[in-house]
């Protein structure tokens, strides 16, 4: 027969049993799905509960941050929401001796005039209006992994034994639920992870492999950036070490956007402060911005294109939807490799082509090589030495003493030349020496000026206090045009030095001279003979029937004193003929002799040397 004074403590546990049983429920329904809001809602739901059990309004819970030994607030159950409130709470510091007593005794503690008892914090006590509170620890094994703080707000409550009991009962049973909930969230956090780490590995594959395929293609740099774009769906911007861009991709749908460096934002004190940062932690890849006073709301990942301790440039990736991630930091990270790499074989493969055409050009120079090895060994480095080309030698002013610029600062200053015609260059004790492609689009004499334009425009902008003195040589279409086209330029350089005014950088052609270039330069063998082909070589091609006439009636216009009327009567041909010879010898010879009297005196020059020669139309 049960005693009668164990009727009300079996109906007491009986309650605490149903309450512990809904919260065993919950918990099971929610294991499948258990995270960080859903863990929430599973302590709400035994904050309410243990509050009907001790017949109050309020509770708090703590659970116990094993980095520190606190204990930190969780959620809080009232008539409204104290969630935030009760996350800003911190229980267990030293001064807080309610909670040690707490702790010590591992048993319910009772503070029944919260201001008057000298054991908590009266400031926490008069923030939350708290007259009388229970805590109670939630006892697992032999430690205390959490407390509930049980009052009734502002109105005074009387916590009974019963209550006292009740309450570390359930808080005991809770214990072991909420540790169950925390594992189960641990356990699907770790296997979210995985899942997550899963799919990172195999995007990670996918990446890789196509970047290897890049490599293997021997793609350039514009499709690097671009796959790069495609992998990490956001825009791509590749840099070389001035900064200057060298590649650029945008993933589709996504608008264009601003690369951190680009010119206009270089010398920015935030932008340069970020990339020092990075360069001194020697990171791989690192984070930059945003920098909203230069309108870029969105962070940067940037790497460094690096290979054997040299930093070639910088790749640089534009934050787009969602937050930079472990995968971004891999694509960066590798891609700038192979753009290191693929940087690094262009400058190999630069470096060799430079010291091939060097060569070929130092060869060029020299009387008495073999030409069919040097037009072979041009064709190697894509020149066709049968092509109309011109010698342009550089050298400093007598009066300025100051350098020309280098063979290879000039290739690159006359970079934007049409056509893609990249001079060939060598240096030499005197200055550079460049060998330049004309533009067959153009008449000779034309396609000569446009060169000396470039050349004098290049030497501006690399020297603009003007100290340089640079000669182009006639047209040379031949491989052994051009030891004496040297021979020609290094005299031209020499007279320009002596005569041209200091103080500006000049640039003159040999055919500029006109018949000047004889007086000049000297004549002899050689240089006579290149100054007939250079003014009248069309006039004296002996396959050509129709040029013995042309050279004839040039003979006789000029012998006639530039007579039309008194050359027909001479050659015993009608005025027309005449004109139309004249025409085509104009056409021919690219001069104007019918009214330019330097182009006659040029022409009458070069009868001269053939009379000499005996090449003359009548012999």
């Amino acid at each position: 027969m049960t005693p009668p004074q164990a009727k009300p403590e079996a109906d007491s546990y009986r309650r605490v049993v149903r309450a512990f049983n809904e919260v065993a429920g919950a918990l099971a329904a929610e294991s499948d799905s258990l995270e960080g809001d859903d863990l929430d809602r599973f302590m709400h739901l035994i904050a309410a509960k243990i509050c009907e059990l001790v017949d109050v309004r309020r509770c708090s819970l703590y659970l116990r941050d094993e980095r520190s030994e606190l204990f930190r607030g969780q959620v809080g159950h009232a008539g409204r929401d104290i969630d935030a409130k009760v996350k800003r709470l911190v229980a267990g510091v030293p001064a807080d001796r309610f909670t040690q007593e707490i702790l010590r005794t591992r048993k319910p503690v009772l503070l029944r005039s919260a201001l008057r008892d000298p054991r908590p914090i009266h400031s926490t006590m008069r923030a939350w209006s708290i007259k009388a509170m229970l805590g109670v620890p939630m006892v697992l094994g032999d430690e205390v992994i959490g407390l509930i703080f049980l009052d009734n707000e502002d109105r005074p409550h009387r916590f009974s034994e019963e209550h006292q009991e009740i309450a570390a009962a359930f808080a005991n049973l809770a214990a072991d639920a909420i540790r169950q909930a925390q594992l189960t969230a641990r356990l699907r956090a770790n296997q979210s992870t995985l899942e997550s780490q899963n799919a990172i590995l195999k995007r990670a594959a996918v990446v890789e492999e196509r970047l290897a395929e890049l490599v293997l293609e021997q793609a350039n740099l514009g499709r690097i950036a671009q796959a790069v774009a495609e992998l990490t769906e956001r825009p791509c911007f590749l840099h070389d070490a001035r900064r200057a861009p060298i590649g650029a991709g945008t993933p589709e749908s996504v608008p264009q956007h601003a690369s951190l460096l680009e010119p206009r934002f270089r010398g920015s004190a935030e932008v340069e402060a970020s990339l020092e940062m990075g360069r001194k932690k020697g990171k791989r890849a690192h984070l930059a911005g945003p920098f909203p006073a230069l309108g870029l709301n969105r962070r940067f990942l940037i790497a460094p294109i690096a290979a054997r301790g040299e930093c070639w440039g910088h790749l640089v990736l534009v934050e787009q939807g969602t937050g930079f991630g472990a995968l971004d930091m891999l694509v960066a990270r590798r891609a700038a490799t192979i753009v290191a790499l693929e940087i690094s074989a262009e400058a190999r493969a630069a470096s060799a082509h430079w010291d091939a055409s060097s060569s070929l050009v130092s060869e060029l120079l020299r009387r008495g090589q073999d030409l069919e090895a040097l037009q072979r060994r041009a064709e190697c480095v894509g020149t066709d030495l049968t092509a109309p080309h011109v010698l342009v030698q550089l050298a400093p002013r007598r009066a300025e003493g100051a350098g020309p610029p280098s063979a290879r600062d000039l290739v690159e200053a006359l970079a934007d030349l049409d056509g893609g015609r990249t001079p060939l260059a060598t240096g030499t004790a005197e200055g550079p020496i460049l060998m330049v492609a004309l533009d067959q689009t153009l008449p000779p004499r034309e396609a000569v000026a446009q060169i000396r334009d470039a050349i004098r425009a290049a030497c501006d902008r690399l020297l603009p206090e003007g100290a340089v003195v640079a000669g182009l040589s006639t047209v040379c279409r031949e491989p052994g045009d051009y030891a004496e086209a040297f021979e020609e330029v290094h005299s031209l350089i020499g007279a320009i030095d002596e005569l041209a005014a200091d103080g500006a950088n000049v640039a003159m052609g040999i055919d500029e001279l006109g018949a000047g270039r004889i007086l000049m330069l000297g004549v002899n063998e050689p240089s006579g003979r290149r100054y007939i082909e250079d003014v009248i070589g069309p006039l004296l091609d002996p396959e050509d029937s129709r040029a013995a006439d042309l050279l004839t009636t040039l003979e006789a216009y000029l012998d006639c004193s530039r007579s039309i009327r008194r050359c027909a009567e001479r050659l015993e041909l009608h005025d027309n003929t005449i004109r139309y010879r004249l025409g085509r010898i104009e056409e021919l010879l690219g001069l104007e002799i019918t009214t330019d009297g330097e182009a006659q005196l040029s022409v009458q020059m070069a009868l001269v040397l053939v009379r000499l020669r005996g090449a003359s139309a009548d012999a």
